[in-house]
């Protein structure tokens, strides 16, 4: 009986007009930070790479309500430097439909975040609590698929690389059903 119900709850969770949605980003990534091993390093034009599931609700006021979960990663080797960066996001956001086919979103949210760096021979690496703040555009070229453009801004408050800012430019595929 529970298994029927655990059904027929998941069943009525996707009809009342719940919009799934998943997508592929690729960006830069801009900022700063304080190395462990002195001084102020800058990241400057790194490529990014992110995944995303979202659900979204027209709300009674006229725009759409969603959450997103996201995993993001980018990475950079120097000479002397060697760095990656992961993060997990979980961002609620607010859509309105500027046309037919193009939507504008903004959203903020909470971030786990790990930090990896090696200077020489040495190495640090520190997970920290943060908190992303977004906006963007979607445009959809057919009914279930579309382009993301987006900028993201990120700002660690935990941990070793504690107010560290980071900031996303984001173009991505989208697919919705």
């Amino acid at each position: 009986m529970r298994k029927v119900l655990l059904l027929f709850s998941f069943m009525l969770l996707f009809s009342f007009g719940l919009e799934r949605e998943f997508g592929v980003k690729l960006g830069y990534l801009f900022g700063s930070y304080d190395s462990v091993y002195g001084g102020n390093k800058d990241i400057n034009s790194i490529e990014t790479f992110s995944v995303y599931g979202a659900l979204s609700s027209e709300a009674p006021q006229g725009f759409t309500a969603g959450l997103s979960l996201e995993l993001v990663t980018s990475n950079d080797f120097d000479d002397n430097l060697a760095w990656s960066y992961t993060g997990i996001e979980l961002n609620p956001f607010a859509q309105i439909q500027f046309s037919e086919k193009l939507n504008l979103y903004a959203g903020f949210g909470p971030s786990l975040n790990r930090f990896k760096e090696k200077v020489g021979n040495s190495s640090n690496e520190s997970t920290s609590l943060g908190i992303q703040f977004m906006v963007g555009g979607k445009y959809r070229i057919w009914e279930t698929t579309g382009l993301i453009l987006e900028y993201k801004l990120k700002n660690f408050i935990t941990g070793d690389y504690d107010n560290t800012l980071l900031h996303h430019i984001n173009v991505g595929l989208f697919f919705s059903f």
